[in-house]
């Protein structure tokens, strides 16, 4: 590990330790952290079944037994790198043609590529979130679009049918003056609801302006119902 660290020092690669968790050494290299951990490699034995043991297990389907294997140290040291990107060689050890500080060069050279490819995953995450955030953008901007276009619509058609609705109270107030004229002729009486009525049918009519009514003020009630 010495090794490593003086040719990550000499190459200005950050070393340092962990500061939480457990004990590890964090490398920062191209402005991303790796945790490494040496350990020593363990050789498993299983031991000689005593002959107790033995008569046991042949009378019983299912036997367990404590201490099976004994695990012995192999002075063969392995260097991981704790969270390496999947897919990428993460550990060296001593073999028999190579020993673990002639592979401090591949190890240095490998942990610069993780950090080429946690760079790229990251990129990718941060384009596709971005383009999420575009497609939300046009999402948003169409919801309103359409709104606005649905607003307009029911706007023209209750304004269209408020038309008809005067056209239709036109037609009926022509019918009663025609009728009053006929008839008795027209009086005070009758002259002022011809007024009101005509002042109606132009509150309904969107294409003319709405004369004053004691209606508009029909709001200064709500709070007192």
């Amino acid at each position: 590990m010495d090794g490593l660290i003086n040719a990550c020092i000499a190459l200005q690669i950050k070393v340092s330790l962990n500061p939480s968790g457990p004990v590890e050494t964090v490398l920062t290299v191209e402005g991303e952290r790796f945790s490494l951990k040496l350990d020593e490699r363990v050789s498993r034995h299983e031991r000689e079944l005593t002959a107790a043991e033995k008569r046991e297990r042949a009378t019983k389907e299912y036997f367990y037994f404590r201490d099976r294997y004994r695990y012995e140290p192999t002075g063969e040291l392995v260097l991981r790198v704790v969270d390496a990107p999947y897919g990428m060689r993460s550990q060296w050890r001593d073999g028999k043609r190579k020993r673990l500080e002639d592979c401090l060069g591949e190890a240095i050279q490998s942990l610069t590529a993780m950090a080429a490819e946690r760079k790229a995953r990251k990129a990718e995450r941060e384009e596709r979130e971005r383009q999420w955030q575009e497609a939300q953008r046009r999402r948003e901007e169409l919801r309103r679009e359409v709104e606005a276009e649905q607003r307009r619509v029911d706007a023209l058609l209750a304004e269209s049918a408020a038309w008809e609705k005067s056209q239709q109270l036109r037609d009926y107030i022509a019918a009663v003056r025609g009728i009053r004229l006929n008839s008795d002729g027209i009086n005070g009486v009758t002259e002022q609801w011809l007024d009101w009525a005509e002042q109606q049918a132009d509150r309904l009519d969107p294409t003319v302006e709405s004369p004053p009514s004691i209606l508009d003020r029909a709001k200064d009630l709500a709070g007192y119902r």
